[in-house]
Order: structure tokens, then C-alpha cells, then sequence
């Protein structure tokens, strides 16, 4: 089947295209602006009685419908009219990559179909992607290592190899241990280990040699070389009385050679660190480039998504190939000096054994130490970087925005982490991303003390029926969830969902759905009462905006706020952050959990805790 794409507004108006059945994901190659107004049409056999639109988890039923023929019918999905011979925009705030899919059912047979279709990519305006350019500038400030660290302990690193290095830690690896052999090499070219080996050289003669068998043997082989001389003591053989001097002779003498095993190692060492650091040169640059869709043309005015996420790529990893250059030059320098000063006849390439000569010289044995180090190291992990780079779309980079951003608040609120976990004696504060809370039959919540409750899951239908208990599915999965633990209190939770819509959207919508969804839906597995404190849905704002279910006394700032708590906020995402209110909410949430932190100086390492169900009051010291 083909869906087929026609614009009923601005430049394009009248033109129409066909996107295909997915077979295969693959980067988009049409694109549509998010100033244009679409209408969908879908020829279908003629079973089927109702069609639905889904882009991602947006639905859209059919407007209408008309049978073509016997055997096929046509359904069409026409945007709301609106005044001023304009229509509803179906990617007014969108900018990526948008996945479509149709669902299609036969209700006499009870059949339901969906089918995907290749993405297409949306652009946006050059004044709307402004707000792209924001966020991708606040994370590449946060640098490299800090992106790592968000995936080494979040789901969004689900691929992570533990234990191994972040592709930066490897390069800033690497150059330490150039740095080391730097200053170690020209010691060892200084007195480098050598053997003596007994040469052949063509020499020429002076009558005083010493003639081994095997010279004598060669004199017998090139008679040639020899002529008469008058002085016995100069001659080198005496034949009939006549004595004779050879011009030129082959004689075997000891030379000093470096040809030896612990120098192959020092030649070994520095190939595996080209060899290293030009492999981690080319992961940097393939993954810059990877996002690049090929041969496709936007308009003028308009930007691509894939371009700004090329440029965050370029911003994050562009000072990283730098170096990955200046290392490779030095690396080079420093073969080109080992060929020329301690030449060998192969570079020894696997893992060394430290032999008693380079036991007994220091700096011999400090390079073999490096090179085992760097034979039994781990493979720099790239995996976190792929979920990184598969964002393709702005709803998915704002819900990353919108993470840190929660991440830096609780870093002014209680004091700085790097594992986004905060410990206070026994107690522990937790910042996660996307964790899922299992039915209660579910395998997975074997030994869950917080499940999903919902008895019922709501139907595409309209109807309603019981929640299945084993499925993949079974489950609800809020953006982020603050988790609170104290002493042997049951454990609460804060719920916040990352949404880049309207302020009117993220309050009249959204926060009524995710308070369903994870207020009521998310409850203790053996315990009675309510575990979610707080549901606050994060949207983009330009000026910091907030929104309260309740009135202002019973706010999450008011003298009596409710539990719990029902909130939207606006957070700012240019360089005027700091104007929002996200750090004074993400406080107050914490003291209204129950768990009273104090800070009376940021820079303090001084916290007082006040566990207002323990009534407890103490001061505790912590480690940065």
C-alpha cells in the first residue's frame, strides 16, 4: 500500500507525493515544513470498514471514507478547517523525523491491521528551530565525559558495557601514556639494549688482520684480490717464496645490533597506540557523519534537524579529533626516530613478556608495563553514543534537555553527583530516567516494592478491559522519576514527564492523562497508601512559566499544599535558564515528599537533615 501526501497550503500547495510501505528503516528523504497544512489518503481493499492515522502515539481517525470500487476503498484524513481559509497544522511544534503508521480493521471478521510507512522528515523554520539550537548548546557545554556518565546510569545506555571507557577517557588515556613514553624514549636511545653479532664486511686490507677459516676460505674463492708485496709482515699468504697481499678481504666482525626482542616490543608499543588512536579518530568522525541524510534539498529558510544534531555532534567531539590529531603526529615522530636510531626487523605485536633485561632497566620495563596495560584494556564504548545519535526528533532532545536540567537542579538543591544518586546516611535520593514499573503478576516485578495498579487499559475502541499482567507492555514508564528512600519508610516517588508542546497543552491535556497514568497507576506492591507525591509535567517556556492544579495556598508553594501535588512548569531553554522556576520546584518536591534537606551554604559540605516522619534532626558530613 502507498500513503499518499497532499499540501494544501503555502508554496507547495497542489503537490502530492507517495511514501511506501517501511520494509527496512532508513533516513527519510521527503521532507515537509512544519508551516504546512497535510491531507492523507489511503486506498485500501474494501473489507476493511474503519481506518486510523498514528503518528507515533497521536491518533487520528479517518474524516471519511468512499468506496473506488467493488474491491477497494479510499480513506482520507483532512485537517480542521480554521478561520481565514487556513488549517489545523498537524507539525506546528514538531521538527524531525515523523514515523507514520495506519491501523485498519475489518470488524466483521475482527481483524486489525497496521501498517508502517517510511519517515519523513519535518523541517522547521529557522526562527522556530532557534529552541534546537538552545538545548544543543547546553549539552555540549556539559562536555563529553557528563553525556557518558547520564547513559552509564540511566536507560538510556540500556547497550552500556560496564566497565568500559567513555570514548573521551580512552583519548585522554592514550595521551598520558604518550606523555610517559615521550619522556621515557629518549633514555632508552640513549643506552638502548643491543646484542653483538658476528658480521661479514667486505674490508680493505692493511696486511695486519686476522684471517678465521672462513676469510682464508673467501682469499681461496677471489684470488683476484691479491697482489705481490716485498714485506713479509704485511703478507697474508707465501707461496713458492713469493709473498702476497690481498687489496680487499671478507672478514667477520662483531657488530652491535638492536634487533632484539625487548626492542620489537618499544617498536610494538607505539604501532598499537597509532593503532588505537586511529580507530578512535575514525569513530569520532563516522558518528559525526552518520546522521547525515544523503541527496536531499531543503528550502531556503528552512533547517533540518539531522543538520543541527550534526552541528551538537561537531560541538561535542570537534576539539577531541583535534587532539586525536596531534596525537597520531607524535606518535608518528616517534616511529620515524625509532626507525632511524633503533631499527628492528619487525614490530612484535602481541602481548609481551617482561624478560630479565627489560626487568633490570627501568625504563624498558615501564614500556612493557604500558604496553600489557593497553593489550588487556577494554574497548572504548560507543554504545551510549549510538542512543545519543538515534535521537531524531525534538520531543526526544527536549525529554535529554529536560533530564539534566532536573539533574542540575538537584545538584544546588543537595550537593554535587556524578551518578545521579545523592546518599544521606541511610537514606538516598535517585534520579532516574525512564524506569518502569511492572503489573503486579508481571515477571519483572518479582522483587518490585512499586508496580503498575491499573486494573483496566483503554481501548484505540473507545471500549474498555482488563490489563493484561505478562506482556512486553505491561507496564508504565514515566520520563523521569526523583526516588526517595528513608531509613525504613516506605519509598516515595516524584514524577515528572518531559512534554514539548503549549502551556496549555502540557496543563489541560497532558497533566490530567500522567495523573491517571502515574498517580493513581503507580502503587505499592505490598503496602497500602499512595507512593507518588507529586506529578509535574516539563514543558518549553520562554519566560519560566508555572502552573498549579490547586489554588495558591494549596500549591507546591503554598502554606498548605496538597498531596499530591499537581503542577506544570515552563523552563526556559536559551541562556535565560536561570529565570525559570524548575531548581525552587525541584526543592520544594523534596520537602514535601517528607525529607527535609537544608542547605544553608551551596558550598558548604555541611547537609542537615530533618526527617519530619522520624521527627529526627542531625547533621551529616558527605564527600564530594
Amino acid at each position: 500500500m502507498q500513503l499518499k501526501i497532499s499540501i494544501l497550503n503555502g508554496e507547495r500547495k497542489g503537490q502530492s507525493f507517495l511514501i511506501e510501505e517501511m520494509i527496512v528503516p532508513s533516513h527519510p528523504h521527503t521532507w515537509l515544513k512544519d508551516s504546512e497544512a497535510i491531507e492523507f489518503t489511503l486506498t485500501a481493499p474494501s473489507n476493511f470498514t474503519s481506518a486510523s492515522l498514528y503518528l507515533y502515539d497521536h491518533k487520528i481517525d479517518a474524516t471519511r471514507y468512499e468506496f473506488v470500487d467493488s474491491d477497494n476503498i479510499c480513506f482520507t484524513w483532512t485537517p480542521k478547517a480554521r478561520a481565514f481559509n487556513k488549517f489545523e497544522l498537524l507539525f506546528f511544534n514538531f521538527f524531525g523525523v515523523a514515523e507514520f503508521s495506519v491501523r485498519l480493521e475489518d470488524k466483521q471478521a475482527n481483524l486489525t491491521t497496521t501498517i508502517p510507512f517510511d519517515a519523513v522528515e519535518v523541517l522547521a523554520s529557522k526562527a522556530r528551530a532557534r529552541s534546537v539550537e538552545d538545548m544543543i548548546f547546553y549539552l555540549s557545554e556539559l562536555g563529553e565525559d557528563k553525556l557518558h556518565a547520564l547513559f552509564q546510569t540511566t536507560k538510556f545506555g540500556a547497550d552500556f558495557k560496564h566497565g568500559g571507557d567513555s570514548p573521551n577517557g580512552s583519548l585522554e588515556r592514550i595521551e598520558a601514556t604518550l606523555s610517559r613514553i615521550e619522556f621515557i624514549i629518549p633514555k632508552i636511545l640513549m643506552r638502548p639494549l643491543s646484542k653483538l653479532s658476528p658480521e661479514k664486511k667486505m674490508l680493505f686490507a692493511n696486511g695486519e688482520e686476522h684471517l678465521d677459516e672462513s676469510a682464508i676460505s673467501w682469499l681461496a674463492d677471489n684470488l683476484s684480490v691479491l697482489e705481490t708485496t716485498d714485506d713479509p709482515h704485511r703478507a697474508h699468504l707465501e707461496y713458492e717464496g713469493e709473498y702476497y697481499k690481498a687489496n680487499v678481504i671478507q672478514t667477520s666482525v662483531l657488530v652491535e645490533k638492536t634487533d632484539i626482542y625487548e626492542n620489537q616490543v618499544i617498536h610494538g608499543t607505539i604501532e598499537l597506540l597509532l593503532s588505537q588512536i586511529n580507530t578512535l579518530l575514525f569513530d569520532y568522525q563516522t558518528t559525526i557523519g552518520s546522521s547525515n541524510p544523503k541527496n536531499v534539498k531543503h528550502p531556503l529558510g528552512y533547517v533540518s534537524f539531522f543538520s543541527q544534531i550534526t552541528k551538537f555532534k561537531t560541538n561535542l567531539f570537534d576539539s577531541q579529533i583535534k587532539r586525536c590529531d596531534q596525537a597520531i603526529q607524535s606518535l608518528k615522530r616517534l616511529k620515524r626516530e625509532l626507525d632511524s636510531r633503533l631499527p628492528v626487523e619487525r614490530s612484535y605485536l602481541s602481548r609481551p613478556m617482561i624478560t630479565p633485561k627489560a626487568q633490570a632497566n627501568h625504563s624498558y620495563r615501564a614500556i612493557f608495563i604500558e604496553y600489557i596495560d593497553w593489550i588487556e584494556r577494554r574497548k572504548p564504548d560507543w554504545s551510549v553514543y549510538k542512543n545519543l545519535m538515534a535521537i531524531t526528533s525534538i520531543d526526544k532532545l527536549f525529554e535529554l534537555y529536560s533530564f539534566y536540567r532536573i539533574d542540575e537542579s538537584l545538584q544546588r538543591v543537595l550537593y554535587k553527583s556524578s551518578r545521579h544518586t545523592w546518599l544521606f546516611g541511610s537514606n538516598e535520593i535517585k534520579l532516574l530516567y525512564e524506569p518502569n514499573y511492572w503489573m503486579p503478576r508481571n515477571k519483572n516485578s518479582f522483587e518490585a516494592v512499586l508496580v503498575n495498579a491499573e486494573k483496566y487499559t483503554i481501548q484505540r475502541n473507545g471500549t474498555f478491559k482488563e490489563r493484561s499482567q505478562d506482556r512486553a507492555y505491561s507496564r508504565r514508564t514515566p520520563d523521569f522519576a526523583i526516588e526517595i528512600k528513608a531509613n525504613d519508610e516506605p519509598i516515595k516517588l516524584i514524577v515528572l514527564d518531559a512534554k514539548y508542546t503549549s502551556r496549555e497543552k502540557a496543563f489541560i491535556e497532558y497533566l490530567p492523562s500522567c495523573t491517571m497514568k502515574y498517580v493513581h497507576g503507580i502503587q505499592y506492591k505490598n503496602n497500602s497508601g499512595s507512593a507518588v507525591t507529586s506529578m509535574t509535567i516539563v514543558h518549553p517556556s520562554e519566560y519560566g512559566t508555572f502552573d498549579s492544579f490547586h489554588t495558591d495556598e494549596q500549591s507546591i508553594f503554598g502554606n498548605y499544599s496538597s498531596t499530591p501535588s499537581l503542577q506544570s512548569i515552563g523552563i526556559c531553554l536559551d541562556e535565560s535558564r536561570e529565570k525559570d522556576k524548575l531548581t525552587e520546584l525541584v526543592k520544594e518536591l523534596i520537602l514535601h515528599s517528607g525529607i527535609n534537606v537544608l542547605i544553608s551554604d551551596l558550598e558548604s559540605e555541611q547537609l542537615i537533615l530533618n526527617s519530619t516522619s522520624l521527627g529526627l534532626e542531625k547533621t551529616l558530613e558527605y564527600e564530594s
